[in-house]
């Protein structure tokens, strides 16, 4: 089984491009996307954690209320984010494929 939180821990202090991102996204973006990474990460970590449907399944009410009170700008930031994850992840699947 894989350690997901793990894995997402180590894209985040390995791969330059998502770190680059998450700096430029900071930097460039509105006052408020610092404390919106900070919960969008917790809540992801949070999420891939989940052991069965009921649990997942209560994770996903707090991430809909997350989305709704997100802006536009804050949505885009998380979702490249998130993107740049999904790739470093496929890398690493790939990988040890090989």
């Amino acid at each position: 089984m894989l350690n997901y939180p793990l894995i997402w821990k180590k894209a985040i202090e390995t791969d330059s491009e998502i770190i680059k991102k998450i700096v430029s996204l900071k930097d460039n973006s509105d006052k408020n996307i610092e404390n919106t990474l900070d919960q969008f990460f917790e809540m992801w970590s949070y999420a891939i954690r989940k052991s069965n449907f009921e649990m997942a399944k209560k994770s996903m009410h707090s991430w809909e209320k997350f989305w709704k009170n997100t802006t536009d700008e804050q949505f885009r930031t998380c979702s490249e984010i998130l993107q740049l994850i999904e790739k470093y992840w496929k890398e690493i699947q790939s990988k040890n494929i090989e």
